[in-house]
């Protein structure tokens, strides 16, 4: 699918005008999914439109709003930064955050 191709550079042009956010993965079992998640919790997806084939529904083009159940968190989720870094959270069976950091400015 093609919604990291959207999401990612997608996310940094929105951090570029001033419009925090950053780029989520859902883990629906079988696939992935990317999507925005916005700073006051709302998701942006670019891409949702393509379960409406996969699943027979009825998502319009691009869905803001509420997260749905296609917008929960994986256990690990990697963030874009504004300077174009990038880190990944996992957390462990046992709660444990570890944060993978790709470098760039601090």
């Amino acid at each position: 699918m093609m919604c990291a191709a959207v999401c990612w550079p997608l996310v940094t042009l929105l951090n570029m005008q001033g419009v925090k956010c950053r780029s989520v993965e859902s883990d629906l079992g079988a696939l992935n999914h990317i999507w925005i998640k916005l700073d006051d919790g709302r998701a942006l997806d670019p891409t949702i439109d393509q379960f409406n084939y996969l699943f027979d529904e009825k998502w319009p083009e691009v869905y803001l709003g509420e997260p749905t159940k296609y917008h929960v968190e994986a256990s690990a989720t990697v963030s874009h930064r504004e300077d174009g870094s990038s880190a990944q959270t996992v957390v462990s069976p046992g709660n444990q955050r570890a944060v993978r950091d790709s470098g760039g400015s601090e």
